[in-house]
């Protein structure tokens, strides 16, 4: 163990030096087109967590493993599902989150991938606030992240279409990205941040357009927190992987769920809950947990690796595009979801409200028990 840290320690300083030598004139070319590739694929990797800004060891770990896993994988994608910087940790700068944001991009710049981002409940706590954010990560070329539409909270609302093939007009695929905010769902102080119910409604009108004016599209959605059905999901169904912690979810439902069910979504991917890696299905609708990508905060737990999930979509002619993911592990190993089984230690009688009420803000949960498969 010890000379795996100390190889990728060395593997971090040079990769980091490399991504700062190339990041102007890599940051000087146009965004990609999206679409799938000449075999039918396009594969996505999800980073989860990233937390940045902690100290400049962790951060050097963590762009270190995220151009490992980008060189080893080849994603055509990469989505950040939240909480890439820990604003806690705000030096009270005015370029704090900049500097941040640099670094946390730097893997996209190098390998000259186009990525996304949704924010996180830790994001804006430094300094500069949700709109500021995506402001300044529309500016990187190899974004492909919007802000929210006119009439919806500030912050990270928008989808992303996957087109058949390099020149064909026909999305086969969308990404949705929706932001849960930060403390507060509906006005209700005690509770995570929430997928609100404007932003659903939002979510429902658009989904309903592009199902209306295209056939067998692939849906998957991203979002930081997790809605309430992934305690559902964990007591009532089958589920593959771990439960390390409570789930941080909010105490209101606002029906993203129902929407998604409703509107034909294949799976929704979050993040937040850095010990958590499971996910199964509800009624047709999976839903799943990342694994923590990076090296600032806690988690995952003492016997797992850091890595990302790594979400595979393939054309099926006509059909709708099918969807496989896995877990990409930091030490080159892949891990699947294996079969999903009911798990028997039902203690989740809601969501984790009061982790937002009881304890600091930012302070965590403590390891509550660990559920293998």
């Amino acid at each position: 163990m010890r000379r795996y840290l100390q190889f990728i320690v060395l593997l971090a300083i040079i990769s980091f030096s490399q991504c700062f030598q190339n990041i102007d004139s890599n940051f000087s070319s146009s965004k990609k087109r999206l679409h799938f590739d000449e075999k039918g694929e396009f594969k996505v990797i999800q980073f989860a967590d990233l937390h940045f800004g902690e100290t400049d060891l962790k951060d050097l770990l963590s762009v270190s493993l995220m151009n490992y896993l980008i060189e080893k994988y080849h994603p055509n994608f990469a989505a950040l599902s939240g909480d890439m910087v820990s604003g806690y940790a705000w030096d009270n700068t005015t370029t704090f989150y900049q500097r941040n944001w640099k670094k946390y991009t730097s893997p996209f710049g190098l390998h000259n991938l186009s990525y996304s981002i949704i924010l996180g409940n830790h994001d804006d706590q430094a300094n500069l606030n949700r709109t500021q954010i995506m402001d300044l990560d529309m500016t990187n070329p190899h974004s492909h992240s919007n802000k929210s539409v006119p009439g919806l909270p500030d912050g990270s609302n928008y989808y992303l279409i996957i087109y058949e093939n390099a020149t064909s007009n026909v999305p086969k695929a969308v990404l949705w990205f929706l932001d849960t905010h930060d403390h507060e769902c509906e006005d209700n102080t005690n509770s995570w941040g929430c997928i609100s119910r404007i932003q659903v409604e939002w979510f429902e009108n658009e989904i309903t357009k592009l199902n209306k004016q295209y056939e067998n599209l692939l849906h998957i959605a991203f979002y930081h927190i997790p809605i309430p059905e992934y305690v559902t999901l964990y007591n009532n169904y089958k589920v593959y992987g771990t439960r390390g912690e409570s789930v941080g979810c909010p105490s209101i439902n606002t029906g993203f769920f129902k929407a998604m069910k409703e509107n034909n979504v294949r799976a929704g991917f979050c993040g937040h809950d850095h010990n958590n890696d499971y996910g199964g299905f509800i009624e047709g609708v999976e839903l799943v947990y990342g694994r923590k990508t990076g090296f600032g905060s806690y988690g995952p737990q003492e016997d797992k690796m850091r890595g990302a999930r790594f979400l595979h979509l393939t054309l099926q002619g006509n059909s709708t595009p099918t969807l496989y993911h896995e877990i990409l592990q930091s030490d080159g190993t892949r891990k699947q979801n294996g079969e999903a089984t009911y798990r028997y230690d039902k203690d989740e009688e809601g969501c984790g409200v009061t982790l937002g009420l009881q304890q600091p803000l930012d302070t965590y949960p403590k390891l509550k028990k660990r559920v293998e498969l």
